[in-house]
């Protein structure tokens, strides 16, 4: 695998020809002057049937989504010419990104060359590495109901978390992102399933834990969790316990680059079709209460520490940006990611203006 290469997200990259990741929104970034690129596809890839599993883009040029097969295959991606590459006589570096994008499917990757046997370098990116990490269930892993259709059809790259990083990344600031998220799962272990305060750990299954877990230490980690802890009626004061020890022990497991821990309020669940704002909110405002009361005592204990924030979302959507008054549409995760991103801008993390409209539109 040529250096030149940057992976993003939760890889396993113990051996040579063994390029495997478990999570969605987990991609892998580099630079070219070829047009023609050759990825090899290994057999522990796995897809998942009916669904374009992989996005790439190659240039300037618009996404394009592939299915996966299961078992070894070349896949090959070719930049389209446009009038500024015929200008330059085609020598021109392209960016090329390929992520997968699907929470049902794995990606091993044996190789990637370009067919012409020009370089790969890393991404040309001006500024010093912001890596972020994006932790939750479904509504971080860009998931919707099947009985709703293909409402996300690029599946975690639609994500307001891939929204907020791709477009901070889109103005100079080379941030990195890393989702660990997967629809359906709890915060806290019970009845014999596992919950994130576990799977963040030891991976699904036993595989993509934190063994496998970014190079780059995030600087900024962004959790959504407890949608389905509630749904399944899990105690207000057993959630707030495991919620507290997990924040506890991300903070502990990372090394000072760590800086900030942000807990976002799920959207909440807008149950009356007839009242679009009308929204039950979930486990709050305890969690709130529960990560300022944390944040103080962090503070004392150390001044210059991590810092753990609440980011409430009420207000942010409705009903009609839901498909379901629970998981947000794709003009729902956009919303959202704008929202985010006005926040993250406010503490100087963004590297846009305040007040702005950001775009995470498909382009």
């Amino acid at each position: 695998m040529p250096s030149g290469i940057q992976f993003h997200g939760r890889w396993d990259l113990d051996s040579p020809g063994r390029y495997i990741t478990h999570w969605c929104g987990s991609s892998l970034c580099f630079q070219t002057t070829s047009r023609a690129i050759t990825v090899e596809i290994g057999e522990g890839t796995t897809p998942r049937s009916n669904f374009h599993n992989v996005l790439w883009r190659f240039g300037t040029h618009s996404i394009t989504r592939t299915a996966l097969i299961k078992g070894n295959r070349s896949m090959k991606l070719i930049a389209q010419a446009d009038t500024t590459e015929a200008e330059a006589g085609g020598e021109r570096l392209r960016d090329v990104t390929i992520m997968l994008c699907d929470w049902g499917a794995k990606l091993h990757i044996l190789d990637i060359t370009a067919t012409d046997g020009k370089p790969i370098f890393p991404p040309a990116v001006a500024s010093a590495q912001r890596p972020i990490l994006f932790i939750g269930d479904s509504l971080v892993s860009g998931y919707t109901p099947p009985q709703h259709g293909l409402i996300l059809p690029h599946g975690s790259y639609q994500a307001f978390g891939s929204i907020a990083v791709r477009t901070v990344r889109s103005h100079g600031v080379d941030a990195r992102l890393e989702m660990v998220a997967y629809p359906g799962i709890h915060l806290v272990s019970t009845y014999g399933e596992q919950g994130m305060e576990d799977v963040f750990w030891e991976g699904m299954h036993g595989t993509g834990g934190w063994d496998e877990r970014s190079k780059d230490t995030p600087q900024d980690i962004f959790i959504c969790l407890g949608s389905n802890d509630q749904g399944s009626g899990g105690p207000t004061d057993d959630f707030l316990e495991h919620y507290k020890v997990f924040l506890i022990r991300l903070r502990d497991s990372y090394s000072s680059e760590l800086r900030r821990i942000h807990v976002i309020s799920p959207f909440g669940i807008f149950k009356d079709p007839n009242v679009p704002e009308s929204r039950l909110s979930i486990y709050e405002p305890d969690v709130k209460d529960m990560v300022e009361e944390l944040s103080k005592s962090w503070l004392e204990a150390d001044a210059d520490g991590v810092l753990l924030r609440h980011i409430s979302t009420d207000g942010w959507i409705d009903r009609e940006l839901t498909c379901d008054g629970l998981h947000p549409t794709a003009d729902g995760h956009e919303t959202v990611g704008n929202k985010l991103l006005d926040y993250m801008n406010a503490l100087g993390l963004g590297g846009t203006v305040p007040g702005i409209q950001h775009t995470g539109a498909i382009i």
